[in-house]
């Protein structure tokens, strides 16, 4: 799968605006983007979408979790957590990713963001994030 190539942009007078494309949920992501200038007159409104980037990658066992607790006893202990590690299938193991076609690219993107482009997104209008 090929790499996506931005184009750059004017700093700091210019942000990228994702562009997806309307759709059922089960079908296939397909956006485009578009680099919007903050003092244009043309602007239309878009979404904005809150999403933390992973340090691992799909398939890649998550860091361990170091976990302050204070028993009801007054007792206090620091334990270390990996997340799914007692699971029969945690997701990590079952190595899970998305993907979602850019201006043309096959773009590999993580299984939380596919899933959340796919339920926002319209099946009438292009959606603008």
């Amino acid at each position: 799968m090929a790499g996506y190539a931005y184009k750059p942009l004017k700093l700091p007078h210019e942000t990228r605006v994702l562009n997806l494309l309307p759709g059922q949920q089960s079908d296939p992501l397909s956006c485009f983007i578009e680099h919007i200038a903050f003092d244009s007159q043309e602007r239309q409104p878009y979404e904005a979408l809150s999403y933390c980037w992973s340090s691992s990658h799909a398939g890649e066992r998550p860091q361990p979790v170091t976990v302050f607790e204070l028993g009801g006893n007054g007792s206090a202990r620091y334990t270390v957590k990996v997340p799914g590690l007692y699971e029969k299938h945690p997701d990590w193991y079952v190595g899970k990713q998305g993907t979602i076609v850019c201006d043309g690219t096959e773009v590999a993107i993580g299984s939380e963001l596919h899933a959340a482009l796919a339920r926002f997104r319209h099946a009438d209008r292009t959606l603008r994030i």
